[in-house]
């Protein structure tokens, strides 16, 4: 629960925001770049109606304002209209432009020197859509230059660097993109000099900043410095913070009190700490800082369902549980409410392990093979197994038998007799694929794939090694990606099936495919594009290939992609159709719930196709 919450005081513009003057907003939004692009290109050719394009041109800017084609025709369009450019953008007879034209003017008042209009106008955008990029596309390049940012009103900077704060998580959460984004917004807030009324809520943002950008150590000297200069409740908050980002729970606590001296009614404080011992699973201690909010709020959206977990993982007792379900049914916007929920969400909150038979047996014989009796000589060291199927399952699920098996110093055996191959063939790609991860001698199988260079592996492992994040995972192996070129791409594929070993004390079943997820995450960051790109041949290779758990791991990391990028979204709603189409009709499907659970995640899925994603979910899960 971020202070921010309780800062009052900073003035908000609100954008214009109504019709278009050709056309309802509505109607905009529906076309798909490709045809504002057309428009906008045919009116400045033609000579045409110069106002209906640059409409639709902001409307191409508002999908991709960074897009260098794009620009391009903005550069086109204000050299036609030189003598007045912000007549491209008239008020309607309403007296309102949309956001994707108040953008726009935006651009055009800087590109004509009145720059503190032109960020203020940004700002209020961005404000009231928190997903546009213009800022990090336009602003952070028109207040790079010396003296720029020094020549914008402090107060307007101000109010950049708390929506900056707002839009982006705390660092373990911040992907490669978003950390060079940060890294340019600190050196941006190096040069800023702040001295009116609110010094002290402009101290606090500079620390956020740099905490958010990961400079701990640079963060806590400049907090400490202003704890010295400007003691009170924004400079003890800002040190509790940092220090709470660092893991020094004690030194963050402390801070936390102090300041909560100077403000004693602020609930923030109170609040940050609760939040700090809940992530370190210090339930007590966390229930009872939410108490304290509970004290005077005992309604609080964010404390009340807080609370109520940690008395769940006190006591066990459902009931607490069911409290918050209860809330979230009433008020289905209730952020934290639903946070929690997502805890107990297959791949949102945990990661599976593997079903099938061949899984079941693995569970069974794990025992066995590292039982201190055979360790010692008493038992069969290389015993042999043989296992019947009905239909031809996983060829991870090998793989992980023989990773197990060396795990254990056993030369262990597995004989597979396998009755039936369930059509279509789940041993060969669906559709032509770039890579080939697994090849087959009649039921049995081997990688495809030659061994990954070492380093490759190293990295792979280490990303596995991780608890199960389904956020900081993909923050973390966006970072890991920029140590990695395309052409890795299959060393990287490789790792899924020559996997590193299992280290002690490790659960196969759990091990194998954080291995597989982390190597496809990799792969998802590997490259800013999608469409053309190696990563979606590489994930679609993987996709489309054998039915495997490394399907899986291509389905939760392509779903990831389309909620970062949503323009991708169509195209990986279109491969999970594909796989759907052609499922086994027979037999155990080793990816069936990951694909329904993951395509139910997807951005713009219709309501009619979401509403039989669900029913064939619950048929799974409802099936013995």
């Amino acid at each position: 629960m971020g202070w921010l919450a309780s800062i009052s005081g900073v003035e908000k513009r609100e954008p214009k925001n109504s019709a278009a003057a050709d056309g309802s907003v509505a109607a905009l939004q529906n076309h798909p770049p490709e045809f504002h692009r057309f428009v906008a290109q045919s009116e400045l050719d033609s000579g045409g109606c110069l106002q209906r394009g640059a409409i639709h041109l902001a409307w191409l800017l508002n999908f991709a304002p960074s897009d260098p084609d794009s620009l391009k025709l903005l550069e086109q369009y204000l050299q036609v209209s030189a003598a007045d450019p912000l007549s491209l953008y008239p008020e309607s007879e309403s007296g309102h432009r949309h956001q994707a034209c108040e953008a726009v003017r935006a651009f055009i008042l800087a590109r004509l020197g009145r720059l503190g209009e032109a960020i203020d106008l940004l700002v209020a955008i961005v404000s009231a859509s928190q997903e546009s990029s213009y800022l990090e596309a336009w602003a952070l390049n028109w207040l790079k230059p010396a003296g720029t940012v020094e020549s914008v009103p402090p107060q307007t900077v101000l109010k950049l660097f708390l929506l900056v704060l707002q839009r982006y998580p705390e660092s373990r959460l911040i992907t490669a993109s978003q950390q060079q984004e940060l890294d340019r917004y600190v050196e941006i807030a190096r040069r800023w000099i702040y001295s009116g009324e609110l010094l002290d809520l402009a101290e606090m943002t500079r620390t956020g900043l740099l905490r958010k950008a990961g400079r701990f150590s640079e963060a806590l000297q400049v907090a400490l410095r202003f704890v010295q200069e400007r003691p009170g409740w924004h400079s003890y908050t800002a040190e509790g913070l940092v220090r709470r980002e660092m893991g020094d729970v004690a030194g963050a606590l402390a801070a936390f009190e102090r300041a909560i001296q100077y403000a004693p009614d602020d609930l923030a404080d109170r609040l940050e700490a609760a939040d700090m011992f809940f992530d370190h699973q210090q339930w007590e201690d966390a229930r009872r800082w939410y108490s304290h909010v509970l004290e005077s709020h005992p309604d609080h959206p964010w404390a009340l369902p807080s609370s109520l977990y940690c008395q769940w993982k006190l006591t066990g007792d459902k009931s607490h549980l069911d409290r918050i379900w209860a809330m979230l049914n009433e008020n289905a916007t209730s952020r934290r409410a639903y946070q929690l929920y997502e805890r107990f969400l297959p791949y949102l909150g945990f990661l599976p392990e593997p079903g099938g038979t061949t899984a079941e047996f693995l569970r069974q014989v794990a025992p066995q093979l590292g039982s201190t009796e055979v360790a010692e000589g008493n038992g069969n060291p290389n015993p042999e197994f043989t296992l019947s199927l009905t239909h031809l399952e996983a060829p991870s699920t090998r793989l992980a038998f023989r990773r197990l098996t060396e795990a254990c110093r056993r030369k262990a055996r597995l004989l597979v007799n396998v009755q039936n191959i369930p059509q279509p063939d789940p041993r060969y790609p669906c559709r032509p694929v770039k890579y080939l991860l697994w090849t087959y001698h009649e039921t049995e199988p081997a990688p495809a794939a030659p061994v990954p260079r070492p380093d490759v592996v190293e990295r792979i492992a280490a990303l596995a090694l991780e608890p199960y994040d389904y956020q900081a995972n993909w923050a973390s192996a966006s970072r890991v990606a920029t140590k990695f070129e395309a052409t890795d791409a299959a060393n990287i594929l490789a790792v899924m099936v020559h996997p590193p070993a299992l280290p002690a004390g490790e659960n196969v079943l759990c091990w194998l495919p954080r291995v597989q997820l982390a190597a496809a995450l990799v792969l998802a960051n590997l490259e800013g594009t999608w469409h053309n790109s190696v990563r979606r041949d590489a994930l679609l290779s993987v996709l489309w290939g054998a039915a495997d758990w490394t399907t899986t791991a291509a389905i939760i990391a392509m779903t990831q992609v389309a909620r970062h990028n949503e323009t991708t979204a169509a195209d990986i709603r279109e491969a999970f159709a594909t796989l759907a189409s052609n499922r086994p009709l027979h037999g155990y499907c080793c990816y069936e719930h990951a694909l329904l659970s993951n395509w139910i995640l997807l951005p713009n899925v219709p309501v009619k196709e979401r509403m039989e994603l669900e029913k064939k979910l619950k048929r799974i899960e409802d099936t013995p």
